[in-house]
């Protein structure tokens, strides 16, 4: 995979910013990234057990642009935030929405990529048959939330609906 410059260019300024916090002799020299590896194509757990995946790939590049030695850990989703909180790893990068709850309790750098959600629906299906719906929602606006769920409200009704549990898609559901 190609690390797209511009992503990389966003992350390298957010993630410099850890380093840059401290005295440049206090830098660190080491530093633990934990990461789901289980969102592909954004990180995931090969089959011989390796992590991998566009975040693994840009923490590499970003360690080797800062000369600091880093750690990529797997982490379980839901250990993520508490175990950054007790300090068992440094950095978290693992595809994660930036939301007031998080936010009352962790930093963010800013957004190195954009990862929207969608519905997936059988072609042959009622849902499949209104074909590809271009319309996008900005779910960080409120009266426009709240409007795109009232839109898609009866679209829903009555359907069983999967979505990945402890997610921001489940909280939209």
């Amino acid at each position: 995979m190609k690390i797209h410059r511009l992503a990389a260019a966003a992350a390298v300024f957010g993630m410099l910013s850890f380093v840059q916090t401290t005295f440049a002799q206090d830098a660190p020299k080491a530093i633990t990234i934990a990461s789901e590896g289980a969102y592909a194509p954004w990180n995931f757990t090969t089959a011989d057990g390796k992590l991998d995946g566009f975040e693994i790939e840009l923490a590499n590049d970003l360690c080797a642009r800062m000369k600091v030695e880093c750690t990529i850990i797997a982490q379980d989703w839901e250990g993520l935030i508490p175990s950054l909180k007790v300090g068992k790893f440094d950095v978290i990068m693992a595809g994660m929405f930036i939301t007031p709850k998080r936010l009352e309790t962790i930093d963010f750098t800013q957004p190195y990529a954009v990862d929207p959600g969608g519905f997936a629906v059988a072609k042959d299906s009622e849902l499949g048959k209104l074909g590809r719906l271009a319309e996008k929602y900005n779910l960080n606006d409120e009266a426009a939330s709240a409007a795109a769920i009232e839109k898609l409200k009866p679209l829903l009704k009555g359907k069983m609906v999967g979505v990945q549990a402890a997610t921001t898609m489940l909280e939209f559901l």
